[in-house]
């Protein structure tokens, strides 16, 4: 059984993009301490967002509790800083599609307006016993 928590923003320990400094949340620590003692969890958050021109990824995967942090923003147009890697595709909007099964866990971004996935906008994990 897998739980789906939405939040705006990302935990500060979960966020690969951004692992120092003041946390998003108020509460960061609180929902951290939660989220840690359960398992089979997707947090997915919309404060920071895919992007084809950070090196860092956006999704992180727990091994010891299974849980998902996704941190892939929202279907809004995005501005990006610094040299784009893409067509302006990914400024155009994004669509996020995550597909659960049993056994598997896949995350992919793609285009709204052309429908095209991004390289650096797919995860998939493959859960073993």
């Amino acid at each position: 059984l897998w739980q789906i928590l939405l939040c705006h923003a990302p935990l500060l320990a979960h966020n690969p993009q951004r692992a120092i400094g003041e946390p998003y949340l108020s509460r960061d620590h609180a929902m951290r301490g939660i989220l840690e003692r359960h398992h089979n969890i997707i947090y997915l958050s919309g404060h920071t967002h895919f992007s084809p021109n950070a090196l860092t990824p956006s999704v992180e995967f727990d091994n010891s509790t299974k849980n998902v942090y996704a941190n892939c923003g929202s279907i809004v147009p995005t501005q990006l800083k610094g040299n784009e890697l893409l067509p302006s595709d990914w400024t155009d909007g994004i669509v996020t599609e995550l597909a659960l099964s049993e056994r598997e866990i896949s995350i992919r971004a793609a285009s709204i307006s052309r429908k095209i996935n991004f390289s650096r906008g797919y995860y998939r994990w493959h859960i073993a016993d």
